[in-house]
């Protein structure tokens, strides 16, 4: 069954139809490489797989490509959102971090905001 949803955009209104039972849906754990360019930018994608020889192991699992503007878009909107919900959300990731990926390639947020 296709759902139709409305969705309203500065730039008008778009009718955006969704076929759940063929809709694409990847997880990544971060994003590797970012090539910002005009118009667009290209994002590789990759998920954590574990530790080898003391090293993060990650796999690509894709490369998005995306209109420059629409990510930057999608940025503001991201932090605009963390801005608003910030206390839940940094106790949320701190726990993500401490619980979930206690081998993180990176220091864990929970350093980083005692420093």
């Amino acid at each position: 069954m296709i759902e139709r949803r409305e969705i309203i955009a500065p730039n008008g209104t778009l009718d955006l139809l969704i076929d759940e039972e063929r809709l694409l849906e990847l997880s990544i754990d971060g994003v590797a490489e970012q090539l910002v360019g005009i118009p667009t930018t290209k994002l590789l994608c990759y998920t954590g797989v574990g530790v080898s020889d003391g090293r993060f192991v990650g796999k690509a699992v894709c490369r998005i490509t995306i209109p420059t503007g629409v990510l930057v878009d999608l940025a503001r909107k991201i932090l605009e959102h963390v801005e608003a919900n910030k206390q839940q959300i940094s106790a949320a990731m701190i726990a993500y971090d401490n619980l979930i990926v206690p081998q993180s390639p990176l220091e864990s947020r929970e350093q980083q905001t005692k420093s």
